[in-house]
């Protein structure tokens, strides 16, 4: 400040300060700048007074609207300065965008809700790049939503008072250029319904959350998936278009739970209590460094523990062991006919896939409940003795499991699936 004050106490300048109002608690530099200059003059434009010494206050009133008449016309509307203003700045935006008799009594109306505040219609104008005027300001919005709030008046030079021929004591300021400025708000929102009808909403268009933890492209590309191979089949005329709402139901749980987890990392790591924030600091750090909370961490956070709970798409038994179903299943090496490959790789044709153990192969090729559907499965071979058989879902989720001789569940599944079973999908 003393720099400051030194370079401008005898120099003859007019400094302009716009748009003063967000920064009202910058007025006592105001007030010390001229207080130690002789020739300085200050011209501040601001929707709240500074109240300080030698404050002259000139109101600068609106723009002029147009009268609320019906049968005015668009070139008695354009002629208004409110009107006139927006038809400037959206042409800026909108090459080509003028004022005929469609837009003209919407546009009167914005000026009027706006009440001729230059800036707000300004910032009004500059939304019909992505909006047409009618949906500029859905409702009755007025015109302080459009303008940040001015903080109340206040007595911006007390600090600086004191007894006569005395400065008062203050906290240094320093006073620069900013190089970039922003707004940062958190936002936990999430759609009611993942379809309605032909309509189907995935990743940020159907929730919507913090970045903490990288989770919105992760659950984004898991809708995506979801949703991609059920849609095939659809369109394909292999499956009900009943099996679309299963999409809403199985990963409706998982962005909720992905609302709770991001905004718990957000409150965790913008806390302010300096006790909880110390507690924060030094256990967090120490209990990220032991393997147990690595693996649960990195099992969170890239989404492989999302388990889809029991349902037409998820056919649960009561045999132990894993995978269960609903369940991701890991990659693994898989033979396919005398290939040697890994199992995601198979998935990426778009079809389930049946992972036998070798040594019940032969015997389940030949089931005849599980014939009728050989076109739309994959059968890959896996050593492993004599676990169970399990069908997995082109997504990577086990949709059933079961034993040679004991295939109700896998054979139920790809019935009701394939051949439009009432029980193929019900959900949200």
């Amino acid at each position: 400040m003393e720099h400051l004050v030194s370079q401008l106490r005898e120099r003859q300048l007019l400094i302009v300060l716009d748009n003063f109002e967000h920064l009202l608690a910058a007025a006592p530099v105001v007030t010390e700048l001229l207080r130690e200059t002789s020739a300085l003059r200050i011209l501040v434009s601001s929707r709240s007074s500074l109240r300080v010494s030698g404050e002259q206050e000139c109101p600068v009133p609106p723009l002029a609207v147009p009268d609320p008449r019906p049968a005015a016309t668009a070139a008695e509307l354009a002629a208004c300065e409110s009107v006139r203003l927006f038809a400037e700045r959206a042409a800026a935006v909108v090459p080509g965008f003028r004022i005929d008799d469609e837009n003209a009594p919407v546009i009167a109306d914005i000026a009027r809700r706006l009440d001729g505040l230059p800036l707000a219609i300004e910032l009004a104008a500059a939304r019909v790049k992505v909006l047409p005027p009618a949906r500029v300001l859905p409702g009755r919005r007025p015109a302080g939503d459009l303008l940040p709030d001015a903080r109340p008046p206040v007595a911006a030079d007390a600090a600086l008072r004191g007894r006569p021929g005395q400065r008062a004591a203050h906290r240094p300021v320093t006073v620069s250029d900013p190089t970039w400025l922003a707004t940062f708000r958190c936002h936990r929102r999430s759609a009611s319904a993942y379809r309605r009808g032909r309509v189907l909403l995935a990743g940020d268009a159907v929730h919507i959350h913090t970045p903490a933890g990288g989770q919105g492209m992760n659950t984004g590309i898991i809708d995506a998936h979801n949703l991609g191979w059920k849609l095939a089949l659809v369109a394909a005329g292999r499956a009900p278009d009943t099996l679309l709402d299963s999409y809403g139901a199985e990963r409706g749980p998982v962005a909720a739970d992905v609302l709770r987890l991001t905004h718990t990392l957000v409150r965790y790591g913008t806390m302010t209590h300096p006790v909880k924030r110390r507690v924060r600091d030094v256990t967090v750090p120490a209990l990220g460094r032991t393997a147990v909370i690595q693996r649960r961490a990195a099992r969170r956070l890239s989404q492989v523990y999302v388990a889809y709970p029991p349902g037409p798409l998820v056919r649960p038994d009561r045999a132990g062991g894993t995978p269960r179903a609903g369940q991701r299943v890991p990659d693994r090496e898989v033979r396919a006919g005398s290939r040697v490959t890994t199992l995601h790789s198979v998935l990426r044709s778009g079809r389930h896939v049946l992972l036998v153990p070798a040594a019940h192969a032969a015997g389940l090729r030949a089931d005849p409940a599980l014939w009728p559907y050989r076109a739309d499965v994959d059968v890959v071979t896996c050593d492993g003795g004599t676990g169970p058989v399990v069908l997995v879902r082109p997504d990577g989720h086990a949709a059933a499991r079961g034993t040679p001789g004991s295939m109700e569940a896998i054979a139920g599944y790809l019935r009701d699936l394939f051949a439009g079973g009432d029980n193929v999908c019900h959900g949200a």
